[in-house]
């Protein structure tokens, strides 16, 4: 995926923030890259995320608060694709955050995909996050009314195909 500007922002662009709060800091150390967040763009300066509040549309300030690294990326979509994404990202505002899953998802997230995607990069994390919501979701149905935040992106993106 190509790292594109803050000004280009597209809706359904992936947006991987890294900070060092505790939160992020326990993030970081359990996936082992200077990832701690990811979300969704809207368009230009709005996003659709799952925090410790849960899930809910933010600026960019809300957004980037407490954040040492960021990055926006873009997949080849067509605009339905793109329409698909936001409205499935969106249906998804108001449900809690998921801490069981997302602890569950740190450690899963040491599935063996280095040889797919380099160690270290943000593909690297997004792939650990999916091959983690994957396997959860192939065991068990999980709590369908909580959800966090990588596993949002991976939600809206499967929604589109």
């Amino acid at each position: 995926m190509p790292q594109i500007g803050w000004t280009a922002v597209m809706p359904a662009d992936i947006v991987l923030t890294g900070s060092n709060t505790d939160s992020g800091q326990f993030v970081k150390i359990a996936t082992t890259s200077n990832i701690s967040h990811a979300m969704l763009a809207l368009g230009p300066g709005q996003f659709v995320q799952a925090t410790g509040i849960g899930v809910h549309v933010a600026t960019f300030r809300q957004a980037m608060t407490d954040t040492q690294t960021a990055a926006v990326y873009r997949t080849k979509l067509t605009p339905a694709q793109r329409t698909a994404i936001i409205k499935n990202a969106l249906s998804h505002v108001g449900k809690a955050y998921d801490y069981v899953e997302m602890l569950g998802g740190a450690e899963a997230s040491k599935v063996p995909i280095e040889t797919f995607v380099s160690p270290g990069t943000a593909e690297h994390t997004l792939a650990r996050a999916a091959a983690f919501y994957l396997r959860y979701r192939s065991c068990t149905a999980g709590d369908r009314n909580k959800i966090f935040c990588s596993e949002l992106v991976v939600a809206a993106y499967q929604a589109a195909g």
